[in-house]
């Protein structure tokens, strides 16, 4: 386990950190995801299974080299450095950032903009309101035994009378529903007046019932439906009557931004708390694998000053069979051969001193 492994698993978490972020803090203010399986799975389980296998990682590379006693005084002093220096970079960033956010979003809300989205969806309920009393309205004058049976007297455009009451108006059918012996249903029209692309399903007429009719309000229409019988007959009767042009997605938005600014007028008190809990799910798991790092380059730097230490102290006693295998140009690496060269100098000749076992290091 090395540079190379820690570098990949850092990229490899930076990366699900941010698509986790990127799909979650983005509907943070949303009321309902946190109610929503993918929510809870980008906002809880995928950040803290990263957190918990970065710090899995952690502790195996810190294991790992207490395990095989590398460690020193000097590479937990190097280690506190790195992570001191790590603490004291990220800490202003992560207190500025979050002080920022709560002040943008203070800045621009407050407790007026819930109160004008609540207002703005109570007056769409109450135009909405007035609409269906203005249907009701025209259901109770011309949906009735009494209109029926004056239009078959005497014909005429009803929908011109209609119009008086509800501006709206775009169509008006009547049906007589026969039954025949065998139990067949069976809808011959006796009026169909209006916009005929926005007539009510002929084929569906047989399934009206009095009050509201679902159909057609998603689609721009109003239709009212009424079973109507006098003189042994049955007639079908469905009202249209239009819905202006959004509404219905107007009204939608202004509930869904209603409810966010409820959401978010919660949460404005703990908004200063906000960037330790983000940094606590999404910058935590690379924060803990860059210590891991951290801890391998304390032992590898301390490891190459350790063994310079034990050579010249061997050297000072009088042991000149300690080598240090050294690679690389760095000031630890030059000591090294230094010291290799002061060994060598001092070491008594061929046939001298015998026993002496060379000891190597091999940074």
């Amino acid at each position: 386990m090395g540079f190379p492994f820690l570098s990949v698993a850092f990229v490899l978490v930076a990366a699900a950190s941010f698509l986790l972020a990127d799909g979650g803090l983005a509907g943070l203010f949303s009321a309902t995801i946190f109610d929503t399986p993918r929510g809870f799975l980008v906002l809880a389980v995928g950040p803290f299974a990263l957190v918990a296998l970065s710090a899995i990682l952690f502790h195996s590379v810190v294991s790992h080299i207490l395990h095989e006693g590398y460690s020193s005084r000097f590479g937990r002093a190097l280690f506190a450095g790195f992570a001191l220096l790590s603490v004291l970079a990220t800490a202003p960033v992560a207190v500025t950032v979050t002080r920022f956010v709560d002040t943008a979003l203070s800045s621009w809300f407050d407790s007026d903009v819930g109160e004008s989205l609540e207002s703005g969806a109570v007056m769409a309920e109450l135009y909405r309101a007035e609409r269906l009393r203005d249907i009701e309205r025209v259901a109770a004058r011309y949906l009735n035994a009494l209109a029926v049976s004056n239009y078959r007297v005497r014909p005429a455009d009803a929908m011109n009378d209609i119009r008086l009451v509800d501006a709206y108006a775009v169509a008006y059918q009547v049906y007589l529903v026969e039954r025949d012996d065998a139990g067949a249903v069976t809808a011959r029209p006796v009026v169909e007046t209006g916009d005929s692309s926005l007539f009510f399903p002929r084929s569906g007429i047989i399934s009206v019932r009095d009050g509201f009719l679902d159909d057609g309000e998603e689609k721009g229409v109003y239709r009212y439906g009424k079973i109507v019988r006098y003189g042994g007959n049955e007639y079908a009767c469905v009202y249209s009557s239009l819905v202006a042009e959004g509404f219905h997605a107007r009204l939608g938005a202004i509930r869904a931004a209603s409810a966010r600014a409820r959401t978010i007028e919660t949460l404005k008190p703990y908004l200063p708390l906000m960037g330790v809990w983000l940094f606590l799910l999404f910058c935590l798991p690379t924060t803990l694998i860059a210590l891991a790092a951290a801890w391998y380059a304390s032992y590898r730097l301390s490891f190459g000053v350790s063994a310079a230490g034990d050579a010249a102290s061997r050297l000072a006693r009088g042991d000149r069979s300690l080598r240090i295998v050294a690679h690389g140009t760095d000031d630890v690496a030059s000591l090294s051969r230094s010291l290799n060269e002061a060994a060598r100098s001092a070491a008594p000749p061929e046939g001298g001193k015998k026993g002496d076992k060379r000891a190597v290091f091999r940074l």
